[in-house]
């Protein structure tokens, strides 16, 4: 039997993470609900597969979150949540870490079950290195930033440089 996908959802709106938890459920998806980020940093010892991270949160902001999320061994995939769109925002997100940047909506949160089945089948099997923000490797070239990947129409695939 397939495990379904674990997604941690840390939200602080109490209705939005109740539409979302049922949507996922609906979904045959395990969300787990988190209403402050450091409340959503120690559920990351249930080992979620995925985190839906919203921007605002009481405690602090999901961009502070991103690298203790991602410094973790076998990090989660991150997909980015927020109230109000932001390139700028967007673009930090993207350049830390996280694979997806939405803005709520009902229509996202409609979504967020289908989008978050396609990141787990697009980024669930590589390795976790490959889900980290990118590094500079001194023998060759820096590796691509993940913000201008996306924005460019996020090649499926793994592309590798050699010399």
């Amino acid at each position: 039997m397939v495990q379904p996908i674990r997604v941690l959802l840390i939200e602080d709106d109490q209705a939005t993470a109740a539409l979302i938890e049922r949507y996922l459920e609906e979904a045959g998806m395990d969300p787990i609900w988190a209403a402050r980020g450091e409340a959503g940093l120690e559920a990351l010892d249930e080992h979620p597969d995925v985190v839906l991270l919203d921007h605002r949160l009481p405690d602090t902001d999901g961009l502070s979150l991103l690298e203790p999320i991602l410094d973790r061994p076998h990090p989660p995939i991150v997909i980015f949540l927020t109230g109000g769109g932001s390139p700028t925002v967007a673009q930090e997100a993207l350049s830390k870490g996280a694979v997806d940047y939405r803005v709520k909506s009902p229509e996202t949160f409609q979504a967020l079950p289908r989008i978050v089945a396609q990141a787990w089948d697009e980024w669930g099997s590589l390795d976790t290195l490959a889900r980290t923000k990118p590094q500079h490797q001194p023998d060759g070239p820096p590796a691509q930033d993940l913000a201008t990947f996306l924005e460019t129409g996020g090649i499926r695939g793994l592309v590798v440089f050699d010399r």
